[in-house]
């Protein structure tokens, strides 16, 4: 299907996603460190740090559940506020990434923290897909 999350995931262990910590097996870069740090601190630098997270492991769905909107049709401004349209793909982007990264081993504690906080997942691929689907009738 795709590897990036894979190839993303090289030498990473990611573990609780929200109170997220990234231990590194080798030496950390300057991009580990920065994120490390931001997740440590409260606020919006929390928040920045979760959705970068769940957006870089969700964004090849989210890109096929805006695929399949835009081959059915419904890729228009009309649909473009259309909430449950939005929703459905996103629930939908959510349970095929379960899925997908359920097949594996290493993404065993991934998973297990997405589906807790589901509802917060889906939210962020809803912000996710309306932000590509304006994207792809160039709105923004």
């Amino acid at each position: 299907m795709y590897s990036f999350g894979r190839d993303f995931d090289e030498g990473l262990e990611v573990d609780n996603i929200f109170r997220e910590y990234i231990d590194r097996r080798n030496v950390e870069s300057l991009s580990d460190r920065a994120v490390s740090h931001a997740l440590s601190e409260d606020g919006l630098d929390i928040q920045k740090a979760v959705f970068d997270t769940v957006s870089t492991k969700m964004q090849p769905f989210v890109n096929a559940a805006v695929n399949g909107i835009e081959a059915a049709g419904c890729l228009d401004i009309i649909n473009a506020s259309n909430d449950e349209l939005i929703s459905v793909a996103a629930k939908d982007a959510c349970d095929a990434a379960l899925s997908f990264y359920g097949q594996f081993e290493e993404y065993k504690k991934l998973v297990r923290a997405f589906r807790a906080r589901l509802f917060l997942i889906e939210k962020i691929c809803a912000e996710m897909i309306m932000v590509e689907f304006l994207n792809r009738i160039n709105c923004i």
